[in-house]
């Protein structure tokens, strides 16, 4: 699977929210196209439930990991770089020091 490009998340991790809602479309997308795999024939319904629910159960970890104050800046974590370079001190930038070269 490709990576986003780096234009649009650099170097960062993908932000809770926006994991969030993907995932709620992938389970919106799931229940219409399983339903009519399991109509024709070329799903069995037990298989369409339990991937739905396995999404689902996706959706509920990422929610729980947001509503206890999980990181949704979208930026990897500080680095214990010893570079005092003030980039470091802004954990919203997404750009790599011009000194040392790493994220924030």
């Amino acid at each position: 699977m490709d990576d986003f490009p780096d234009d649009l998340f650099p170097k960062a991790r993908i932000p809770l929210k926006a994991q969030i809602e993907c995932v709620e479309r992938e389970i919106k997308f799931r229940r219409r196209v399983y339903a009519r795999r399991v109509f024709k024939g070329t799903m069995s319904q037990d298989f369409s439930n339990q991937q739905i629910k396995l999404m689902e159960s996706v959706l509920r970890t990422l929610q729980q990991l947001k509503a206890h104050g999980g990181e949704d800046s979208g930026v990897a974590p500080r680095s214990t770089n010893a570079c005092d370079h003030p980039v470091h001190k802004n954990p919203g930038l997404i750009v790599p020091c011009p000194e040392c070269g790493e994220d924030p």
